[in-house]
Order: structure tokens, then sequence, then C-alpha cells
């Protein structure tokens, strides 16, 4: 009994001192940067963090590219084209919004279990092959053509919702500095409805010129990003964000930082592997090695 409870006491100051260590190293990286005199500027922000703006604006650019609002927009358009009549293609319309809604639920749940870049691409693999086959449905023009189109629409939506519909809103707060995330989150938000307002008004007008051939286009673009890779942000504190994109100075500093408060946590950090994930980002960016990995601070071994 008296083991339990002093184990109990000790978990609890344990907690404690992590949430202790953890806010005197965000403390010490903000005064830090602000006795840098760092500047605070979008052009600042795009001179320093290059890489990491055009991670966060692509991932919201891709969210529209990849063919969503194709759907959200035109679904009762897109089921008449494959077949569907009048109140038909509404009641279709219906069924796929309500899976829609479904499928936003599993990542409450998986994004900190399987991580963001399993999702992003899986989601990507699944959205193109779907939109791929609706094109070849609408082509081909079968009787089954109708049936074949509803169901590759629903696996497209929930793909989407799963994937591609909640982690861009995720992935940009985490990954930019503390300093420029409000202006980098600004950008990449208005990134988003930038590409919205273009797809929506290009829709249908593309439907009309290129008819089948609008669905596979979009498929190309999921194709896209799923070649180009976001590191992976699961498990990472924010504060601890620029080790992952392989900057070494502040990597040193917070190694340095972590050993000072290891003393008082009687915790130690492992060495980190900081190499940036390798995908067309990085090689735009010039960069080079292979991906990162992040190990958070362990528990010493008692």
């Amino acid at each position: 009994m008296a083991q339990a409870e002093y184990q109990e006491i000790k978990d609890r100051v344990m907690t404690e001192v992590r949430a202790f260590v953890a806010v005197c190293e965000l403390a010490n990286l903000i005064l830090l940067k602000r006795e840098l005199g760092e500047g605070r500027t979008y052009a600042v922000m795009w001179k320093k963090y290059k890489r990491r703006v055009l991670l966060a604006m692509s991932s919201q650019a891709f969210a529209q590219l990849n063919g969503i609002n194709v759907i959200s927009y035109y679904a009762p358009r897109v089921f008449e084209q494959a077949g569907w009549i009048g109140r038909d293609a509404i009641l279709m319309t219906g069924i796929n919004s309500i899976v829609y809604v479904f499928s936003t639920l599993p990542p409450w749940y998986l994004v900190d279990r399987w991580g963001r870049r399993p999702i992003l691409l899986s989601g990507a693999v699944v959205m193109g092959t779907a939109l791929a086959a609706t094109g070849w449905w609408l082509y081909v023009e079968l009787p089954q053509t109708a049936n074949a189109v509803v169901v590759c629409v629903i696996i497209f939506n929930a793909a989407f919702g799963y994937s591609w519909g909640p982690l861009p809103w995720l992935y940009p707060p985490e990954i930019m500095p503390l300093t420029f995330r409000a202006k980098g989150v600004s950008l990449s938000t208005a990134t988003n409805w930038a590409f919205n307002f273009l797809v929506g008004e290009m829709t249908p007008i593309l439907q009309e010129l290129i008819d089948w051939r609008l669905y596979p286009m979009h498929g190309f673009f999921c194709a896209c990003s799923f070649i180009l890779v976001y590191p992976e942000t699961m498990g990472v504190p924010l504060e601890e964000m620029d080790a992952v994109f392989g900057e070494e100075e502040l990597q040193e500093r917070l190694d340095n930082e972590s050993e000072r408060a290891s003393l008082i946590s009687h915790r130690s950090r492992p060495s980190r592997q900081t190499s940036p994930s390798r995908g067309w980002v990085s090689r735009v960016m010039g960069r080079s090695g292979k991906r990162a990995t992040y190990e958070p601070i362990a528990d010493a071994e008692e």
C-alpha cells in the first residue's frame, strides 16, 4: 500500500517537473529570439523558413486541387452526368454527404496513432484512384456507370474526410516557428481560399470543355500530393519542431538546455537524427540527407 502511494506521488511529481521543463524551454526559446532581434515580417519569414512556408501553403493548395469542391459544390451535376436524374441525383448527394460527415470522425483518434504522413499518403492514393475510376466510368458509359460513379464518389469523399480534409488545417500551425506562426498560418489559409475560388469558378467551365477528363485531372493532383513528402510531426513538441527541419544551431541550443534541465528533472535527451525528409520539396530547397527522425526526451531508467 505504501509502495503504491509512493509511486503515485512520484509519478505526479515527475509529471509536474516535465511540464515545468517544457514551459522553461518554450520561454527560453522565445526570449532568445527576442534578444537576437529577429524581424517578424513576411520577407524575413520567407527568407528564413521558405521550406516550411511552402509546405504549409502546398498542403492547403492540394486540399483544394485534389477535387473535393468538384464534388461538394457540383455533386448533383456530377450524378446527373452519370445518369441519375432529378430527385435521384439529390438523394445520392445526400447519401454522399452523410458518409462525408462520418468519415471525419476517425482522424480524431488516428492522427496521433498513425501519424500525419500515413494518413495524408493513404488518402491521396485512395482519392486519386477513385477519381480515375470516376472518369473511366463516365467515359465508357456502360449500364453500370450510374451506380459505379456513386460508389467512386462516396469512396473519394470518405478518403478526403479522414485525410486531406482535416490535416491541412493541423499541419501548418505545427511546422511554423513560434515567432511566425500567425503569419505562416494566415498565408496557408489564404492559399486554401484562393484555390477554393479557382476550383469553384473553373469546374463548370471544365465540365463543358473536357467532360470526363476533369476527374483524372484532379486525380493527377492527388498523385502530386503523394510525391511531395511532408515531414512527420507526430509526437514532436512545438518548441522543438526546428530539429525536425534540420536547423542545427537551434537544435544544439535546445540540447544544451535540455542537459541543464535534466539536472532538475533527472531526465536525459538521446541524440537525434536531423536530416530532413526527402521529397521534391526537399530537392527544390537544396537539402540532402535521409528522412528526419525525432526522438522525444526519454525517462532515465532507474
